[in-house]
């Protein structure tokens, strides 16, 4: 008999290295601190589980691939620690569904924070508003520290969206206004489903933020639930890197 030779060309989107990433592919209703994650909170009421379905969007790796996590308004706060960045460039990308909420107001409930779990400073802190002339809507809320800036945009409940935050490392021995070290830059970046991200975009939807706080060696990223104003959100294909 003769020999029959098959030619295969296989697409995969194969993401570059990272340094940490969670597609919450665990069974829903898992608890993160059951899946590499570790409370950083004294709450011990309302962990953040996993949920199902995952969040998809086009051509993003992190794209359907197990569930998700679900973070509400109240309860235990949690960190996914890395080793700590003290140079260059980090990166924090994942999707984001916003559930519609009247309280949600000026609290973060995503941020880059030092490896150590005891230490509170947290930098490129996210959350969202509720649209205050179109409520069926919200913005997107971003801070260093104490000052939040929202999007000019508004974006809808419901729908999923692909959010970056970004931390560059300055180096700087100057002070800010507040006389301390607080020169690096945190900046964010919001894509919607019609967006072209595979290149950073030169300018991004909220930055740059660099002189409200002092600055961190970026080791791990935080989901916190802090009250009542604090926003319901669906979160996956999270990746970390450089």
């Amino acid at each position: 008999s003769g020999t029959t030779t098959a030619t295969f060309t296989v697409t995969a989107n194969i993401p570059p290295s990272s340094i940490a990433t969670d597609n919450f592919d665990a069974v829903a209703g898992t608890a993160l601190t059951g899946i590499g994650w570790v409370a950083h909170s004294s709450s011990t009421t309302n962990p953040i589980l996993t949920t199902s379905p995952g969040l998809s969007f086009p051509n993003y790796y992190g794209s359907g691939i197990g569930n998700a996590a679900s973070v509400t308004s109240i309860g235990q706060d949690v960190s996914l620690q890395f080793t700590s960045v003290s140079s260059g460039t980090v990166y924090a990308s994942f999707l984001i569904k916003a559930a519609a909420s009247p309280l949600c107001i000026d609290q973060y409930f995503f941020g880059f924070g030092n490896n150590d779990i005891a230490d509170t400073a947290y930098r490129g802190k996210l959350m969202i508003n509720q649209d205050a002339t179109n409520p069926a809507k919200f913005k997107f809320g971003f801070a260093a520290n104490l000052t939040n800036r929202y999007t000019t945009n508004s974006y809808d409940y419901g729908t999923t969206y692909l959010v970056v935050i970004k931390y560059k490392i300055v180096n700087s021995t100057d002070t800010n206004a507040n006389g301390i070290l607080g020169r690096d830059e945190t900046s964010l970046y919001v894509f919607d489903a019609t967006s072209s991200y595979l290149n950073e975009p030169s300018v991004p939807t909220i930055g740059i933020e660099d002189t409200s706080s002092v600055d961190i060696l970026p080791g791990r990223v935080v989901l916190r639930q802090d009250n009542v104003n604090s926003p319901n959100v669906i979160i996956d294909g999270l990746r970390v890197g450089n």
